[in-house]
């Protein structure tokens, strides 16, 4: 009987030492759940944005600073991007006009002449002075034998014009003359090579400049009573 006893006090120690481990096993399991539950959540929170340090606050550029390099600084790939100054850049100088070539003067013959009053002659951009007449001014007034006053200045411009007809006229001029502004002085002469001064005051339109080669055409105009003379 004692023996019984026995037995059943050292089996109900057992049975209690089994419930005290597993209630301890039960606990250890509980707390390694708990753990992982709280790494899990920990790990799908967002990260905290890191605070910038002293000294990345004290040496950032102020905002609005022009920090591309200066002109005449460039970045060479052989000096693996260190600045280099480049020379000084030269001022800019206008380009140099072509020399004017000599051009030959020669007798030419010159198209769609225009009068534009009694001793010049417009052709194209050039102008055209006759020589040795002293032409009349284009309201010049004459009066005539029976004392009526004419605008003979301007008779005469008409005279010239009509005598012309747009012909062509052959004067002393360089090349290329009429394309550009220029002027030039020369005796000219139309159709069969007859003088346009001498046609003028041989006409009495224009009279003879002093010491000229048209002093007798203007003698013989003034005795026929011709042009201004009349």
């Amino acid at each position: 009987m004692n023996r019984i006893s026995q037995s059943l006090a050292a089996l109900g120690g057992v049975l209690v030492l089994v419930a005290v481990f597993a209630g301890i096993a039960n606990h250890l399991a509980r707390e390694a759940r708990l753990q992982a539950e709280a790494e899990r959540l920990a790990a799908l929170a967002p990260a905290p944005e890191a605070a910038p340090s002293p000294e990345a606050s004290q040496t950032a550029a102020p905002a609005g600073r022009n920090v591309s390099p200066e002109e005449g600084v460039q970045r060479t790939p052989e000096a693996g991007g260190a600045l280099v100054r480049l020379p000084p850049r030269l001022p800019e100088t206008a380009p140099q006009k072509p020399e004017e070539t000599d051009r030959e003067v020669r007798l030419r013959l010159l198209s769609r002449p225009v009068a534009v009053d009694v001793g010049t002659i417009r052709v194209g951009r050039g102008t055209v002075t006759l020589p040795d007449i002293a032409p009349p001014s284009l309201d010049r007034t004459c009066t005539s034998a029976g004392g009526e006053a004419w605008p003979c200045g301007r008779q005469a411009l008409t005279s010239l014009r009509a005598f012309l007809r747009g012909r062509a006229i052959r004067c002393e001029a360089p090349d290329g003359f009429g394309t550009a502004e220029e002027d030039l002085t020369s005796a000219c002469t139309v159709g069969a090579g007859e003088d346009i001064g001498d046609w003028l005051v041989r006409n009495g339109w224009a009279e003879a400049a002093p010491d000229g080669p048209y002093a007798e055409a203007e003698a013989k105009a003034r005795e026929a009573r011709t042009g201004m003379w009349r």
